[in-house]
């Protein structure tokens, strides 16, 4: 594939004025340099907007929007007005390294390979810790089971090749708001190999005021709902890494009602669960929650 790719990067914003110039810097030190940056600003009341009026380089453009809390219409609006060949994605509160697109961008040369990821860093802000997200070989290939079964997918590591995406009316699922990526990735699976550089290429940064973590429950609620959509698709119930997300989020949601103290719907979430492991999680959970419950 020609170096002179382009590379359309979306990087959805709400008030992130604190966080976004790492997450910025982090595009404009990028060793390959054919890419736009296409910022999609959720109405923010911060001091995005002056902050955003600094950068004055031609690949930036920035999009304004009121989309609700819908992250999956901020990304399908910068889709919309991107031109790459090429198209990743970069949260506000996150940062990449320095050579991401550069190791990436070869592997595109195989036409089969629809998309690309890599491992990453996770920064925990509290403990000013840096620890690299998996220490095992990830998968590549043809891996619908594999992600079915664990998800190790960042989505601030993605590169989507654009023609994976033609036909897409909605690239992401405006549906979900909490689990969008996941969604795409496994449906760009079933059809094209995911290629995967092993070494970290981001940085996520865990504040606790991530999405997943302040939205919990709408996370496993997005989960089941997922399931309950897709089940009629004998293509991905037919891996057996279907049942494995399907156990992963009745052990999810165990666990969170054992959280809110619902002992009867946290117990029944038990006694679906296979002998394993999810299974002890959620007695473990119920069992530390009701000592904590008990002594309030």
């Amino acid at each position: 594939m020609r170096m002179a790719i382009l590379v359309s990067i979306i990087l959805p914003t709400f008030n992130r004025a604190h966080f976004l110039p790492r997450a910025i810097e982090s595009v404009l030190a990028q060793s390959f340099g054919n890419w736009e940056l296409i910022i999609v600003d959720n109405s923010s009341t911060d001091d995005t907007k002056a902050l955003l009026s600094k950068y004055v380089d031609s690949r930036i453009q920035v999009i304004y929007v009121h989309n609700r809390g819908n992250i999956s219409f901020s990304l399908n609006t910068g889709i919309q007005r991107s031109k790459g060949e090429v198209i990743g994605f970069l949260n506000s509160d996150d940062w990449w390294m320095p050579d991401k697109l550069e190791r990436q961008i070869s592997f595109f040369e195989n036409p089969r390979t629809g998309a690309v990821y890599g491992n990453y860093f996770r920064f925990e802000v509290e403990k000013a810790l840096t620890t690299r997200r998996f220490r095992k070989k990830l998968p590549s290939g043809k891996i619908l089971n594999e992600v079915l079964a664990d998800y190790v997918i960042g989505i601030i590591t993605v590169l989507i090749r654009r023609t994976v995406l033609d036909g897409m009316q909605n690239v992401f699922d405006e549906k979900y708001h909490l689990i969008g990526d996941f969604d795409l990735m496994i449906r760009i699976a079933k059809y094209w190999e995911i290629e995967c550089v092993q070494e970290p290429i981001s940085t996520y940064r865990w504040h606790g005021e991530n999405e997943s973590i302040v939205h919990e429950d709408r996370f496993v609620e997005e989960s089941e709902m997922w399931v309950k959509n897709n089940s009629p698709d004998e293509l991905l119930t037919g891996e057996r890494g279907f049942a494995h997300r399907v156990n992963a989020i009745v052990s999810a949601r165990g666990v969170y009602c054992a959280k809110k103290g619902q002992w009867a719907k946290a117990w029944g979430c038990f006694y679906k669960l296979p002998i394993g492991i999810q299974k002890m999680g959620v007695f473990v959970s119920i069992i530390l929650h009701s000592v904590r419950w008990t002594t309030q």
